[in-house]
């Protein structure tokens, strides 16, 4: 065969990098849905608000190459080890009764430290195995908003384990403590935000439930949450056996094995830390290391941290976000009208997202996922400022 001429391999050329522009460029039309309660007006004027700052849409739309589920979790997850590296936090500790070693990283970047002291914070509640560094993709856009942010480490992220307990859902009692400590440490604040990523959507949503009215806390997001924790997991397991065991492995590298913790863990129950370190699914973990949290069964777990236990209680405009796509808190369990039940709710569904991915950007190089959490918590902030007009009916939409 004849070598192509010149012209035409100018042709094959161009037509390839037309093909490549064309698919960073495009950006697929993603359906979404959002579900609020009727007679809840402050929520419908901070939706209004929220979707005119969103350029008048509350769906997600990357560019087409970023769309389909297992390339947007991979570039997140590539781009969550690349972007701890290079994390700007100062780190306070938070005294515990039992010596636990809990703490409060906070952005430490040049606008970070520029910002005056009534500036508005975010408090970030992280994923099962996360920390501060490994929240950095998050974090790293808030400051641009004039928002302060910092991370709660929970017992066992971030360092290794000082007592021999954890809650894979988070201690109440250290969420708590470590929220006195922002309010003691910036009294000035002029409001406060709060998000949990992942199983910190279930953080979230029992602090506020407990909490009430008597939170500092003036508005939530919870991201990406599982709803019934019971059998959270299970069609993970069945759909997704090689992610899920990704995360369990995860989650016993985190919690059993991670600098001391096996001597100390094992010590203290070495049948629990068997059973533990035997499971092999997200869900068998989760069950087998409830004792470690302090509960005598799995149920008794479930009765005690299921963020569904709290709902009801919480106070504060606060905004799920759940993706159709997500493999590990998949779409069957959104709890539909439970989130009709509390007025405060407001539900947005997307096409597309993954499990806390939700990359933007030609690239894929933003978070579309820190976007509409702070563009949320903007307008609820402007709303408590009397900035909103509140007076207007939300009217609600089904699936």
């Amino acid at each position: 065969m004849s070598p192509a001429s010149p012209a035409v391999r100018v042709a094959l050329l161009v037509g390839a990098l037309l093909v490549l522009w064309r698919m960073f460029r495009t950006k697929k039309e993603a359906k979404h849905s959002i579900t609020y309660v009727k007679t809840e007006a402050r929520v419908a004027a901070i939706l209004a608000e929220t979707q005119r700052r969103m350029g008048g849409s509350l769906a997600y739309t990357p560019p087409g190459w970023v769309a389909p589920g297992i390339v947007n979790i991979g570039l997140f997850c590539v781009k969550s080890v690349l972007l701890s590296l290079f994390a700007k936090y100062e780190k306070q500790p938070v005294p515990t009764p039992d010596g636990a070693d809990i703490s409060i990283d906070w952005a430490d970047d040049d606008v970070s430290r520029a910002l005056a002291p009534e500036a508005p914070i975010l408090i970030v509640l992280h994923t099962v195995t996360g920390s501060g560094p490994e929240s950095w993709h998050f974090v790293r856009e808030v400051p641009q908003y004039g928002w302060r942010a910092c991370v709660f480490n929970r017992r066992g992220c971030g360092s290794s384990l000082k007592t021999p307990n954890f809650n894979l859902m988070g201690n109440p009692d250290d969420t708590r403590l470590m929220v006195d400590a922002v309010v003691q440490r910036y009294p000035r604040a002029s409001f406060i935000g709060m998000a949990g990523i992942s199983a910190g959507s279930g953080q979230i949503i029992t602090y506020l439930g407990q909490e009430g009215k008597k939170t500092p806390v003036g508005a939530g997001v919870s991201l990406c949450p599982a709803y019934k924790l019971k059998d959270a997991f299970t069609l993970l397991t069945q759909r997704d056996p090689i992610v899920d065991k990704i995360v369990c492995k995860s989650m016993q590298q985190n919690f059993l094995y991670k600098g001391g913790n096996r001597e100390l863990l094992e010590k203290a129950d070495p049948t629990t830390f068997r059973a533990a370190a035997e499971a092999t699914t997200m869900q068998g973990f989760f069950e087998a290391a409830a004792p470690f949290a302090g509960a005598s069964s799995w149920e008794d777990y479930v009765g005690e941290h299921d963020p569904m236990n709290y709902e009801a209680g919480i106070a504060v405009p606060t905004l799920l976000l759940n993706a159709e796509d997500d493999p590990v808190c998949v779409k069957e369990n959104i709890a539909w009208e439970k989130c009709g039940d509390n007025p405060v709710y407001a539900l947005l569904v997307t096409e597309g997202g993954s499990h806390i991915a939700y990359c933007d950007g030609l690239f894929g190089q933003r978070q579309w996922m820190t976007k509409i959490t702070m563009e949320f918590l903007e307008s609820a902030r402007a709303q408590a400022e009397g900035k909103l007009d509140a007076r207007g009916e939300a009217t609600p939409l089904l699936p």
